[in-house]
């Protein structure tokens, strides 16, 4: 065996399986290892990957080359792999929650925003009804006033007015 083929390593197992895994395409990769399509469909037909290929999948995934290989973790590797998975997972969801409260808290203030808006509304809306309330009751009061002034007419008159005849 020569020194060629001891340092080669078949990426392309675990490239199919992370494809599948994450629903990614080989246009994904190679957008994700920042080389052009056909670079990417090579690998995908047998192809060795360059080691800044490799490692920029590898970071894409949050693995080790040697993961993107399909070589083992040596047992220490996989406990600070793991414990460093975790303690990301945890930022991620004090991120989450954070972000979470400040949109709620935005959605709160908008919607007491409206609340006000709407009262305001309903109170010009309401002054506007009782002045016209005041209006008309002042109308009526005149045209009751003038009414009431006046002599009522006989019904003669009235069905004279009309045009009724007797």
């Amino acid at each position: 065996m020569n020194s060629d083929e001891s340092t080669k390593v078949d990426f392309l197992p675990q490239l199919k399986l992370l494809c599948a895994r994450h629903g990614l395409r080989q246009s994904d990769i190679a957008e994700i290892a920042g080389v052009s399509k056909a670079a990417a469909s090579k690998w995908f037909n047998g192809a060795p990957l360059k080691v800044e290929s490799a490692a920029a999948i590898a970071r894409y995934f949050r693995m080790t080359i040697d993961q993107l290989a399909g070589l083992p973790d040596t047992l220490a590797e996989a406990r600070e792999r793991s414990a460093s998975m975790i303690q990301e997972s945890a930022e991620i969801a004090k991120r989450y929650d954070t972000e979470r409260e400040r949109d709620l808290a935005f959605h709160a203030s908008l919607a007491e925003k409206q609340c006000d808006e709407y009262r305001t509304r309903l109170e010009q809306s309401e002054k506007e009804r009782n002045a016209l309330l005041d209006t008309l009751f002042d109308v009526h009061a005149q045209i009751s006033s003038v009414l009431k002034d006046r002599p009522k007419p006989h019904a003669k008159d009235v069905l004279k007015a009309k045009g009724v005849k007797k």
